[in-house]
């Protein structure tokens, strides 16, 4: 019998979560299970997933204070997954969660709800709608990296058995795509140009400042190194940060560096990169751009924050560093600019790591395992 899986999703434009569900729509197991997703914003974003063959609903959701509207809502996921004869609901993050595990509730189809963060607590939106979503009863709760699962536990006190699914990609889908024209030609750099990648949406706890900051220090040392941030302001989030970067570029005169803007083709700059950057401020809770590094070959700088010493093993496959520290960044920017044998080292080291840990295929193994469990059994919940 073929399953029938409905993922909810809150956000039309593609981030790392949207990333996360595309993949699982591809890497599903199409012989036994039938994937639908019901999104409850309109985006560029759905129209990638119909591309990928997946039946996609709109159903819009109004602010969570507007009662009727998300009654309105939950009213309509559940009336899908009766009609669609769905088996199981899978909801990413806590606003689809809210909608989506009340709708499998009163549809009584199991559900799970996937943290790809921690939901923060408070006393403004964001904080009220964690509450409500963490007081959604569930079937499974799973979390993107043990840092997830350990916070989510010790920030709202829940003692569920929250299981952690790393994420996983397809290396082979982004070996292909890359293989479209060269950064180096599209940006007129010579095959001898080192390459540097920070590839993030400009947001300030994401460390764009550090990062800049960082190559004002080693670019005189290193005049043939090029530095890349790769990414836009993403859903319209701190454009006075993206202005404050660009200031800051102009003042410290870094004349090698270039910002992208917001590119679909991420893949194709870290497949160039001699070297890639992760500099989150704050907790990051399992970056996708590092498990891309790792799959091409590439070493990676990355803060000791997170998810990301459970994907970066240090001296390794690449270096971590104190958050915030641009002395510390630009240090071991140097080191590895300046060691070509350590880079190809840790570069190999990466690939084999990934490709024992964080391939889509291992991920999706894992995943429709857990699709089967809770198949198999009696719809329950998580309290």
């Amino acid at each position: 019998m073929k399953h029938r899986i409905l993922y909810v999703q809150a956000v039309g434009e593609r981030g790392g979560v949207e990333t996360v569900l595309l993949n699982m729509v591809v890497g599903l197991d199409r012989a036994r299970f039938e994937p639908i997703v019901a999104g409850l914003r309109d985006g560029p974003f759905l129209n990638e997933l119909r591309r990928a063959g997946v039946d996609v609903y709109l159903l819009p959701a109004g602010r969570v204070r507007q009662l009727y509207g998300g009654g309105r809502t939950v009213k309509a996921l559940a009336q899908l997954i009766r009609g669609a004869d769905v088996h199981l609901v899978h909801s990413h993050n806590a606003v689809a969660h809210l909608y989506g595990g009340l709708a499998a509730g009163i549809a009584r189809v199991p559900s799970i709800f996937h943290l790809h963060g921690v939901p923060p607590p408070g006393f403004n939106r964001d904080g009220v709608i964690s509450w409500l979503a963490t007081h959604v009863r569930a079937s499974k709760i799973l979390a993107v990296s043990h840092y997830v699962a350990d916070d989510f536990q010790h920030v709202w006190g829940r003692r569920d058995n929250v299981e952690v699914l790393h994420n996983g990609i397809q290396a082979q889908t982004l070996l292909t795509e890359a293989e479209s024209a060269s950064v180096r030609e599209e940006f007129s750099i010579s095959p001898q140009t080192l390459i540097v990648v920070m590839a993030t949406r400009l947001q300030r706890w994401k460390g764009v400042h550090v990062f800049l900051d960082a190559v004002a220090r080693v670019q005189a040392d290193f005049p043939q190194a090029h530095f890349f941030v790769v990414g836009g302001g993403l859903f319209g989030l701190e454009p006075e940060y993206e202005r404050a970067l660009h200031e800051s570029a102009n003042r410290q005169r870094l004349s090698r560096l270039t910002f992208t803007g917001f590119r679909p083709d991420v893949y194709r700059f870290v497949r160039e990169a001699n070297l890639v950057i992760q500099a989150s401020i704050a907790p990051d809770p399992f970056p996708t751009v590092i498990l891309e590094a790792m799959a091409f070959g590439k070493p990676v700088i990355a803060t000791r924050l997170g998810g990301c010493p459970e994907s970066v093993a240090d001296e390794v496959t690449g270096l971590l560093v104190a958050p915030g520290d641009a002395s510390a960044l630009s240090g071991a920017m140097a080191r590895l600019l300046a060691d070509p044998l350590l880079r190809q080292q840790m570069g190999r080291n990466a690939k084999q790591r990934f490709e024992a840990l964080f391939t889509l295929p291992r991920m999706m193994d894992r995943l429709q395992q857990v699709y089967h469990t809770l198949l198999a059994t009696p719809a329950r919940f998580s309290s």
